[in-house]
């Protein structure tokens, strides 16, 4: 038993530094990062320079303690919320995250993750029913998330696209306001292929060491907005980078 007691301790022990050591490792990516374009962070009510990165995580649930744990040093910009999911969850933290946000002064939007087995219309309305009250302050596009998990089985890519545009189509009608679509390459280049997506713009995802990101066909003349670097910033949530221009018109 004893023995036992002994791995246990050692275990948590084990896990608990890794943690601290991605954090510090990642915070000194992001400073290397910047040393080599640009200068510091701008505060709010400056330009920004169009080398300058801006950094941004995206929250899935029940992270409000990471939220609120923040810190300037973290060089976080913006931040993006999970409201809902298909047709059955919505994110009970999601006013708390906001009211945290705006008390942080990070610029913030919210991102509804998509199910094809769901139609698009009534998602598109059971989240705009969740944001209702915050997202006309959000400054950030309202997020589409399509990817590989959205998909419970693998249907012709007609379906998928058709549900996507009524989902876009409906949030449009009902906020007045053009959402952005979250995807990573491979699923892009799959389901995405319709040119008429290019009109919105693109988070994508895409886990890389290089420069730039793979963009799915339809926006290789229009580029990403924003680009998911990694998936693994505080061991949960996901560390973003945003255009500085797209940032500097949301912001």
């Amino acid at each position: 038993m004893l023995k036992i007691v002994i791995l246990l301790k050692t275990i948590v022990l084990m896990i608990a530094g890794s943690i601290i050591w991605y954090r510090l490792h990642l915070k000194k990516m992001i400073q290397k990062d910047r040393q080599e374009k640009e200068k510091p962070a701008l505060k709010s009510n400056s330009s920004l320079n169009q080398t300058q990165k801006v950094y941004g995580i995206d929250i899935a649930k029940y992270r409000l303690k990471e939220l609120e744990d923040l810190s300037p040093e973290d060089s976080i910009s913006f931040v993006y919320l999970k409201a809902t999911d298909g047709l059955g969850y919505s994110n009970p933290n999601l006013y708390s995250e906001w009211k945290t946000a705006v008390k942080k002064n990070l610029v913030y939007g919210a991102y509804h993750f998509f199910r094809n087995h769901d139609d698009g219309q009534k998602q598109a309305e059971f989240f705009y029913e969740q944001i209702k009250p915050i997202y006309k302050s959000a400054s950030m596009p309202l997020v589409l998330d399509v990817e590989t998990a959205s998909i419970t089985h693998y249907p012709f890519d007609e379906n998928v696209k058709n549900n996507v545009k009524l989902f876009l189509n409906r949030l449009e009608k009902l906020t007045q306001t053009k959402p952005m679509i979250y995807t990573n390459y491979y699923f892009g280049e799959a389901y995405l292929t319709d040119s008429n997506f290019a009109q919105y713009p693109l988070w994508v995802a895409d886990y890389t060491s290089q420069k730039e990101p793979r963009v799915p066909a339809v926006w290789k003349r229009k580029g990403w907005s924003v680009w998911q670097k990694t998936n693994t910033y505080e061991q949960h949530n996901d560390l973003d980078l945003a255009q500085p221009a797209f940032y500097e018109i949301h912001r």
